[in-house]
């Protein structure tokens, strides 16, 4: 009421403009306005301080948490060794193979949890697969291929029975057991004769 009274009071006696007197009022609140105490400064430039050393250390931790969680979700499971040897070592028990044949020359021996072998015969200049060996302690089948071949065949190979799968007379795929193990032979990208199959069965322990 106090301020309405000395606009009234002006306007009265000068004839000054109503903008400069609105100017003048602003101004006189701009100069009044509370300042900010020396605690609150206090308080800001500690809450500062601990932002700029405390966030480069939680998104270094958010980074490394995000990493090992990576590594637990898309973790390789297969662990490549240098001889079946070695993978005896790791599982428990051996595998014997047979002699490589042109072109799928290089081995890729590889375990699975410490629970199955694989051997891959692959060609030395593209890494294509031939065919892989599989061996697993028990009766399951360790390929773990369920695809529903057209033609399925029983087959008595060095005195144990073979299953063949395949189609037009060719066969991708060759499952056994022998003496308390289970066995496989792959080939989706050579796929071989019963005969062919056959050799490999018994040249597998």
């Amino acid at each position: 009421m106090k301020h309405k009274n000395a606009k009234t009071l002006l306007r009265a006696l000068t004839e000054i403009d109503d903008k400069y007197i609105e100017e003048a009022e602003r101004f006189r609140k701009a100069k009044i306005r509370k300042l900010p105490s020396a605690a609150q400064i206090t308080g800001l430039a500690v809450a500062c301080l601990v932002l700029v050393i405390g966030a480069p250390l939680y998104l270094r931790r958010q980074a490394e948490t995000g990493q090992s969680g990576a590594v637990m979700q898309t973790g390789n499971p297969w662990q490549e060794v240098a001889s079946v040897a070695e993978a005896e070592a790791l599982t428990g028990f051996g595998l014997v193979l047979p002699e490589p044949e042109s072109p799928y020359t290089r081995e890729v021996i590889r375990v699975l949890n410490r629970e199955v072998i694989s051997v891959a015969y692959m060609r030395e200049d593209s890494g294509e697969i031939g065919y892989e060996l599989w061996k697993e302690k028990g009766e399951t089948d360790p390929s773990g291929d369920f695809t529903e071949y057209a033609e399925t065949t029983e087959k008595r190979v060095d005195g144990i029975n073979v299953t063949l799968r395949g189609e037009n007379g060719r066969r991708f795929l060759a499952t056994w057991t022998r003496d308390g193990y289970s066995y496989s032979v792959e080939a989706q990208a050579n796929p071989m004769t019963e005969e062919e199959l056959s050799e490999l069965v018994k040249n597998v322990r």
